[in-house]
């Protein structure tokens, strides 16, 4: 998702990465596996053989990447800097985006570049996001109010057009108060790690 999302910002380099998410096929981890070790990555966390996941790190470079294999049910071809990237459609790609916020906020903390990245996915695709795809999958999830206060931190604080949102419901209706989500946003600085 990094790549893709540092398109959207006005100056992609300065969008940052922790680490960078690979989707490949399960066909294809093998090969991969191959070309990460002979590029002095090694593999770190766990060691198993199946995993959904699997986490390489270059010590040189202090580069991190995350193999993903289970990923792929569709997929959408784009260019970024000459190079033909395979990745997730429109709406997969801004669910994942806010499901990514969501592991944030419930396991290491949230960052403000979440809340970014969804603010400039929603300003560049508002148009083309099918928000009743959107609301049932996050609605799906139970998400739906911290998605609201997500778009209503965006809405106060980042510049975001409210009329490029499509609610799933009248907006009264959902609870908002953004306060002490926005203080947690702050303890978790970029990327979230807070607690």
């Amino acid at each position: 998702k990094g790549i893709i999302l540092r398109e959207l910002y006005p100056i992609p380099d300065e969008r940052i990465s922790g680490d960078e998410d690979l989707l490949i096929k399960k066909e294809d981890l093998k090969k991969a596996e191959e070309i990460l070790k002979s590029k002095d990555m090694e593999r770190i966390l766990s060691q198993e053989e199946e995993e959904d996941v699997y986490h390489y790190f270059c010590k040189k470079t202090g580069l991190h990447l995350e193999l993903h294999t289970g990923l792929f049910d569709d997929s959408e071809k784009v260019i970024i800097n000459n190079v033909t990237l395979n990745t997730f459609s429109l709406d997969k790609h801004f669910l994942y985006v806010i499901c990514h916020a969501m592991k944030h906020f419930v396991s290491s903390g949230i960052g403000i570049r979440q809340i970014c990245d969804i603010v400039m996915y929603i300003n560049k695709y508002y148009d083309k996001i099918n928000w009743n795809y959107i609301w049932q999958e996050v609605s799906n999830f139970g998400y739906e109010t911290l998605f609201v206060n997500f778009l209503q931190i965006g809405i106060d604080y980042l510049g975001l057009d409210e009329k490029k949102i499509t609610y799933a419901k009248n907006k009264n209706k959902y609870y908002i108060n953004t306060k002490n989500l926005l203080e947690d946003i702050i303890d978790g600085g970029i990327y979230g790690a807070s607690n």
